[in-house]
């Protein structure tokens, strides 16, 4: 399980809730996808499956999973080693808490960070329009922050209230922005 979505080679939507201890709560699978990366020793490692939680603190490995996918799982010497036809490597190790940490680096994706890119150009392309109107034209769709769309949505104190001062003659009184 994974919270971070650029650290996804291929993504599909996916539905369903996930249980968490931790939060004593259901989270929101938001899809299921692959993630590749390398361990620090350089065996590169690739993550099928992987489900997207938004809300997840941190990643979470199963044992279980990586059984399922034909890997035998050995937990030795504060290691956790796996092992298949032909490879073997250690996904994590014990720490001082107590708990399994891997050492694993995502190879992070272009695509989805050009994905982005795009929809943002599109988003200022078309006048700062609206996910949705760029959905109906069938073009990349962002959630990011546009500051000018935020700007442009503030309104100002309108400029004369209260008491005002009449001048007789021109030029007296020169008001400016």
């Amino acid at each position: 399980m994974c919270s971070q979505r650029e650290w996804f080679e291929e993504l599909k939507p996916s539905s369903g809730t996930v249980s968490c201890a931790a939060k004593s709560s259901l989270l929101e699978v938001a899809g299921t996808g692959v993630i590749r990366g390398r361990l620090k020793n350089g065996q590169e490692i690739v993550l099928t499956n992987v489900l997207l939680i938004p809300e997840l603190n941190g990643h979470l490995n199963s044992a279980k999973q990586i059984q399922k996918a034909g890997y035998s799982v050995l937990f030795k010497d504060n290691k956790v080693i796996v092992k298949g036809k032909n490879k073997t490597f250690v996904l994590c190790e014990l720490n001082s808490k107590g708990q399994y940490v891997s050492d694993f680096i995502p190879t992070v994706s272009n695509t989805f960070v050009a994905e982005a890119e795009e929809a943002e150009l599109w988003h200022r392309r078309l006048g700062h329009s609206g996910n949705h109107a760029l959905r109906k034209l069938g073009l990349p769709t962002s959630d990011s922050f546009c500051e000018n769309c935020v700007l442009a949505k503030q309104s100002a104190e309108p400029i004369g209230i209260g008491n005002r001062r009449r001048e007789s003659a021109p030029m007296r009184m020169v008001h400016s922005d």
